[in-house]
């Protein structure tokens, strides 16, 4: 997804060597100084396939927790999971964080999009409350060969959501949760402002296992799925991801 740097040769004069060793020197030193994340042990600036997963056990930064609610069969070999799933957002900013929603995580952070898919994405607002008055929580799934769930989180934000659902062909022992400062469409335009809808959850917020919702893909005066979307085709998702995060689930109850 991201590509090196190309080399070219060039002929110069005095003055372009001594700018060219000027320019090498600022970038030396820039490397020698990169910052190392205590958490990961990740240079900040690392491309998201060289970014490890870290562990949450015993980790006190680890931003996130999921218990198993419920699982059953699913349609063969598929297994179906009912995850109780909370995110904390400890950041000075608001931040994206990327659920697993069907496999693991894509490791390049490139998410590709089915080719048959229009828009790509299927997303609802969900309320604890029977009015849909009190706080609420934005749920944004990517459909694509490399599927995820999306976030957006503001500062201090605290999110739990009771009724994660998931099938999968592989039992989920361990949950992974990434800290992204961006998601890009197609590489280049902020998920945000591509999005015909406000992608940001309220701050404080906890869904039980039986939420009111709206999906935001749907038009209810046009009673068809709204026309409002970018034009552009959704190739891919770009993750600009600062932390990957390995969260062990607990287990809570199972179906026979």
């Amino acid at each position: 997804m991201f590509k090196g740097i190309q080399q070219r040769v060039f002929v110069i004069g005095y003055a372009g060597l001594l700018a060219i060793l000027s320019s090498a020197c600022a970038l030396s030193g820039s490397a020698g100084n990169a910052t190392m994340d205590q958490n990961t042990n990740q240079v900040a600036s690392a491309k998201p396939s060289q970014i490890n997963l870290v562990s949450c056990k015993g980790n006190a930064d680890c931003p996130a927790s999921v218990s198993i609610v419920k699982s059953g069969p699913s349609k063969p070999p598929l297994t179906f999971y009912q995850f109780k799933v909370r995110v904390r957002n400890r950041h000075p900013d608001s931040r994206w964080f990327v659920l697993r929603y069907r496999d693991p995580l894509e490791s390049t952070g490139k998410f590709n999009c089915y080719k048959e898919e229009k828009h790509c994405f299927s997303a609802e607002q969900l309320w604890d409350d029977e009015k849909k008055q009190g706080a609420s929580v934005v749920v944004i799934h990517f459909l694509g060969l490399e599927a995820f769930t999306a976030l957006r989180l503001s500062k201090d934000a605290d999110i739990t959501l009771e009724n994660y659902v998931m099938n999968t062909a592989e039992a989920v022992s361990d949950f992974d949760v990434w800290e992204v400062d961006s998601l890009l469409v197609n590489g280049k335009t902020p998920l945000q402002d591509w999005l015909p809808y406000p992608a940001m959850s309220d701050g404080v917020v906890h869904i039980g296992e039986r939420p009111k919702s709206v999906v935001l893909d749907w038009d209810k005066t046009l009673k068809t799925y709204r026309q409002d979307y970018p034009k552009e085709k959704v190739e891919f998702i770009a993750a600009n991801v600062t932390r990957k995060w390995l969260v062990p689930v607990s287990p809570r109850a199972v179906l026979n």
